[in-house]
């Protein structure tokens, strides 16, 4: 229990200084919009929330990368818009902010900033994100599309790190029976592909065909044909060629001893290198004017599609 707040109170002062980091971005950003786009959207006071003005913030990145002309198109004014934005919404979600902070924390370059480099590493060394799922890596109940899709992302990069990394010596929670580790790992990580297989479908229904998702739950359902699990009604082509994922899992996994002892972050980049080096893009792709598909050279243009999905998702969580 004293773990537990102490982890709680941690995630509150990462939240705290997220805020922070989103004012001191969009104070600095200001200067250079057009004063005509903001004197309409007064900053409320901390602690306070203003759903429209978080509306207008989350927004104002995805436009800018529809809109080529649209003078806000750097990484760091990306993330203060839309990180003031996420810290602004009142939703009836616990931690309102959690799912369009992911968004916004994993985006292109953006990454870096934790020292990441890849979209699934970002999300993992995100604290706060650890509330988006249960213990089972089952997906929180929310209203919000955009935060079921951070969810499962989150999920596919914490649940693979625990599945290769039962070992550590740190991981307090995981039995030391291998056998049983593996198989209770693969019994959460078989119902998470479950859960975002159905958030890919709805996405794709609405005219947004999720790239950065699709190669999470490829290299996911990589993992569990590895480890003889078989998941019924989803074609394993669903998410691009399986033998790229499958190389590049066991490319990663051959760089290290049999005991699998890995560093938690060293493990994700390896495998996020490994696919790059396939030419699956583990970057978050909405930030990217154009995305390239992984099955054919076609460039598509769907960020019309998820501004739509994005709003309808605003309007129906933060009224």
């Amino acid at each position: 229990m004293e773990n537990n707040s102490k982890q709680t109170k941690g995630v509150i002062v990462f939240l705290i200084l997220v805020i922070v980091v989103g004012a001191v971005y969009f104070a600095s950003t200001k200067k250079n919009q057009p004063v005509a786009t903001l004197e309409n959207f007064d900053l409320p006071r901390y602690g306070e929330y203003d759903n429209k003005t978080a509306k207008y913030l989350i927004l104002l990145p995805l436009k800018a990368v529809a809109d080529p002309n649209n003078k806000i198109n750097s990484d760091d004014q990306k993330l203060g818009y839309g990180l003031l934005g996420a810290s602004l919404l009142n939703t009836g979600d616990e931690y309102p902010m959690l799912g369009y902070q992911s968004f916004f924390l994993g985006g292109s370059d953006i990454v870096g900033l934790y020292g990441a480099s890849s979209k699934l590493e970002a999300t993992f060394l995100n604290q706060g994100n650890i509330f988006l799922i249960g213990t089972d890596l089952s997906i929180v109940p929310t209203d919000s599309i955009i935060r079921k899709r951070e969810a499962v992302i989150y999920g596919v990069a914490f649940g693979m790190t625990d599945r290769y990394t039962y070992r550590k010596t740190t991981h307090e929670l995981v039995s030391n029976n291998e056998t049983y580790h593996i198989t209770e790992s693969d019994k959460q990580l078989k119902n998470l592909l479950i859960s975002g297989n159905q958030v890919f479908d709805e996405l794709k229904s609405k005219g947004y065909e999720d790239l950065t998702l699709k190669y999470a739950l490829g290299i996911l359902h990589a993992s569990l044909k590895n480890d003889g699990i078989t998941v019924a009604n989803i074609n394993e082509y669903k998410f691009g060629t399986p033998q790229i994922y499958t190389d590049a899992l066991k490319a990663t996994l051959s760089k290290y001893p049999s005991e699998l002892v890995l560093e938690e972050k060293t493990f994700l980049e390896t495998l996020t290198n490994e696919l790059s080096d396939r030419d699956v893009n583990m970057l978050e792709l909405a930030f990217f004017r154009k995305n390239a598909s992984a099955d054919t050279s076609t460039l598509t243009d769907d960020t019309p599609a998820l501004i739509k999905i994005i709003e309808d998702d605003l309007n129906k969580i933060a009224k």
